[in-house]
């Protein structure tokens, strides 16, 4: 399948959110499923899958995309165990205007925090808020630009429910009830929010700091001086 300027300027900034989402410890891959072999459209690869665009889809993922094809709701979650690590997939299978059918395969390492009860939850409900979001802007509606204002909002309305659930997910993984954190600890956390992007989100320092139980000037100072050791190396 060849893809116009457009569908690939669409489907690259799908996947570089849902990547920015999901952190670096995943890989989100767009398959075609309009060919025999599942060839990659396109794919964000963090440490997963060793595979690249044009390459046929890796039978791991091939296995879950044909088990959401087969389900009638055209999504499939699963949580399963590969060498030693513990990941989480999400697919999502999509009629895109012009296209045929495309699949969304979202695969997280949950290895560093899987023994959190609640991160576990939470993971279920990151689940979800990928599905919808992605059938929410992959729709030919969105293809069209929606003007719908009242949509617009409900849209960005999933994205803050989204990042207020990577913010649980990260601040959960460290086991640790929020009284018992340590400015390091709340330090180190917001580093990794930072590497993955979670600040350029709007309303990300409010909910940050709300997670922390420190106050939003905190959060900045946190921020500045992050940004200042990374700049200089230090």
């Amino acid at each position: 399948m060849d893809l116009s300027t457009e569908q690939i300027n669409y489907y690259q900034n799908l996947i570089e959110y849902l990547s920015m989402i999901q952190g670096k410890n995943s890989d989100i891959v767009l398959t075609d499923l309009t060919e025999a072999n599942f060839p990659i459209l396109m794919i964000k690869n963090g440490s997963i899958l060793d595979v690249r665009k044009s390459d046929d889809t890796p039978e791991l993922v091939r296995e879950r995309i044909e088990k959401a094809l087969q389900s009638g709701t055209d999504q499939f979650h699963e949580q399963f165990n590969l060498k030693h690590k513990t990941l989480n997939m999400s697919v999502t299978i999509l009629e895109a205007p012009s296209m045929g059918k495309v699949a969304i395969s979202v695969i997280t390492d949950a290895t560093p925090f899987i023994t959190a009860l609640r991160a576990n939850a939470n993971l279920a409900k990151l689940y979800q808020l990928n599905t919808d979001i992605i059938n929410n802007i992959s729709s030919e509606v969105s293809m069209a630009r929606r003007n719908s204002k009242i949509e617009d909002m409900s849209f960005a309305d999933k994205i803050h429910e989204m990042v207020r659930e990577k913010i649980d997910q990260v601040v959960l993984s460290y086991g640790i009830d929020q009284d018992n954190f340590k400015a390091q600890d709340r330090r180190n956390i917001v580093s990794q929010l930072l590497d993955e992007g979670v600040f350029n989100m709007k309303y990300s320092v409010v909910d940050v700091a709300r997670a922390l139980g420190v106050s939003e000037p905190t959060i900045y100072r946190y921020i500045q001086e992050l940004k200042e050791s990374k700049r200089f190396g230090y």
